[in-house]
Formats: C-alpha cells, sequence, structure tokens
C-alpha cells in the first residue's frame, strides 16, 4: 500500500465482535463479576435492556462505566479474573461464540452457598449523567 492508503488505514478504528443484551434471556442480573490487575472491583451486569460494565475502587469510587444495547466483546471481560459463582452461564457460553473466554479464579462451592441466590453481586450505577451514584447489591436501580 502507499502512504495514503497506509494513513487511511491505521486512522480506522479497530472492530472486534459485540455482544448485545437482547441477546441474554431472563431477569436483570450479574452476568459477570470480578477484580482488574489494578484491584479494582468489575462488575458486568444486564438491567433496563441494556449490559453495564462498572469499574470501582474499594472505596467504592467509580474509576469507570460504560453502558449500552450493545458492547465489544473486549470490554465485558477484566483484564484479571472473574469469579466462576458469581458468572452466568448464559452470558459465558455466548462470550465463548465471540471467541472469549471469560478469566476464571477458582471456584469456590462455599462461596456460591452464600451468593447463588443473589441477583447481583456488586455495585450498580444508577444511570447518572456523571455516573457517580452507586446502588448497593440487592437495591433497585432508579
Amino acid at each position: 500500500m502507499n502512504r495514503t492508503e497506509f494513513e487511511a488505514v491505521s486512522a480506522l478504528p479497530e472492530t472486534g465482535p459485540t455482544l448485545s443484551a437482547a441477546e441474554l434471556d431472563g431477569p436483570d442480573r450479574t452476568l459477570a463479576y470480578g477484580y482488574t490487575n489494578a484491584n479494582d472491583n468489575w462488575h458486568c451486569y444486564l438491567a433496563d435492556g441494556a449490559l453495564h460494565v462498572a469499574i470501582y475502587d474499594y472505596g467504592d469510587g467509580l474509576v469507570r462505566y460504560m453502558t449500552g444495547t450493545s458492547l465489544p466483546v473486549a470490554d465485558l471481560a477484566p483484564d484479571k479474573r472473574v469469579y466462576p459463582h458469581r458468572c452466568d452461564a448464559q452470558f459465558a457460553r455466548l462470550m465463548l461464540t465471540r471467541g472469549r473466554r471469560l478469566p476464571y479464579t477458582t471456584f469456590s462451592d462455599e462461596a456460591y452457598e452464600h451468593t447463588s441466590n443473589d441477583r447481583f453481586h456488586g455495585m450498580l450505577v444508577a444511570g447518572h449523567p456523571d455516573y457517580t451514584h452507586l446502588v448497593a447489591p440487592g437495591r433497585q436501580l432508579g
């Protein structure tokens, strides 16, 4: 390719597979919960017909938040680990169909027993434009 073609190709954004909230059956819930290389909490969840990814520190300060009816698969897994007992099986299968295996840590039967009835496993961002209002697990969005 010549310089003009090279510059045009270099300016194009990289795209990859996406996942849509419409592909997930069932109620609003946590899809995957884990942590990042920076030891921040990482929470991907389904709520109000959209996918949400909230990354927050242990003081519950929001580090990053994204939402959409469809998101890139690359954004739907943390850069460190997820707790398998806090992941949704349907979501995990859909991620695999897009070529992405969730980075699981060790499964804990004891932790599963304590959390298996919870719909949400992490903090929820309540949809404010400044993304600073967090809702504790078990509370409604709004």
